[in-house]
């Protein structure tokens, strides 16, 4: 297993997520879904889902930095 896999499993561990949920959270980020009305965005995922979610796409974006993940 790679260092890159090993640290994305590490990461989906953290969080409790799939694989499928992060495609599915990252994909709503790109379609500016999530923050565009901030408090939209509160209230659809719940304020602690929404730090959860904001922390995770941070720390993809870290790794996406780190090993240059062409997603």
């Amino acid at each position: 297993m790679s260092e890159a896999t090993k640290e994305l499993n590490e990461i989906l561990r953290k969080y409790n997520v799939s694989a499928e949920d992060v495609i599915e959270m990252m994909s709503q980020w790109l379609e500016r879904k999530v923050y565009d009305d901030r408090e939209e965005t509160l209230e659809e995922y719940g304020e602690n889902d929404f730090i959860r979610l904001d922390n995770l796409h941070a720390d993809i974006n870290k790794l996406d930095w780190k090993f240059n993940y062409p997603y």
